[in-house]
């Protein structure tokens, strides 16, 4: 398969990346009563008995009803996109092993994006706004600030965006480390390169098929990188 158009295009997964300069007073940590904040993330995970199956986290996730993710997890969901077969167990025991059975197929991230600032010393912090579907994370130090979101567009829904913002008085460069928890690759979908054709634009992009057994369903997915 070396391309597709249009017609052949089901959901489209994107991640927006965004890095920009910004001024100190677009810093608002704490001022809204809808922005859950701390200093620490999550360590410790939700033990689960399901052979195959990870465990739980007690991260965030941002999601739209169509494509979300646990924040900074190798994995990205998309709705009714499913592997396994839906069948009676043999024996009404447990443990059962997770891709016997139907589950959310798994869709390597592109949008796990951290950052990290080697060359500073400074106070991290986070939040997680209710009311705006995003979740903020900042390094603060003096003279240098980094704020990043991330979320599920409202309106493009197929869109998953990580803004970094930086504003930087020091009066000299300062690297930022970005990386992205892409993961292994998925079990549940064999992906390879194709290109798209779409009006006035031509774009290198991920097909990816989900199957199991005597079934499959084709879905083509962006492929981002950092």
């Amino acid at each position: 398969m070396t391309g597709v158009t249009p017609r052949q295009i089901l959901p489209l997964l994107f991640c927006v990346t965004v890095m920009t300069a910004m001024g100190k007073e677009e810093i608002d940590i704490k001022g809204k009563p809808t922005r859950l904040f701390s200093e620490h993330l999550p360590s410790n995970n939700s033990k689960v008995y399901v052979r195959d199956s990870r465990d739980g986290s007690f991260m965030p996730s941002v999601a739209n009803g169509y494509v979300g993710t646990v924040l900074y997890s190798d994995t990205i969901h998309l709705a009714g996109v499913y592997n396994g077969e839906a069948f009676t167990k043999a024996d009404n025991i447990y443990p059962v092993y997770f891709y016997e059975h139907t589950h959310r197929a798994r869709i390597p991230s592109s949008c796990a994006i951290d950052f990290h600032v080697p060359e500073l010393q400074g106070k991290f912090s986070y939040a997680l706004d209710t009311a705006e579907g995003i979740f903020y994370k900042w390094f603060e130090t003096d003279k240098f600030i980094v704020e990043q979101r991330i979320y599920a567009h409202r309106l493009q829904r197929h869109l998953l965006v990580v803004e970094v913002s930086v504003n930087n008085s020091l009066g000299r460069n300062i690297t930022l480390e970005i990386t992205n928890n892409r993961g292994n690759a998925s079990v549940d979908i064999q992906f390879e390169d194709v290109n798209v054709t779409l009006p006035n634009i031509k774009a290198k992009a991920m097909a990816g098929k989900v199957f199991y057994k005597r079934a499959f369903i084709t879905y083509y997915l962006n492929n981002s990188t950092i």
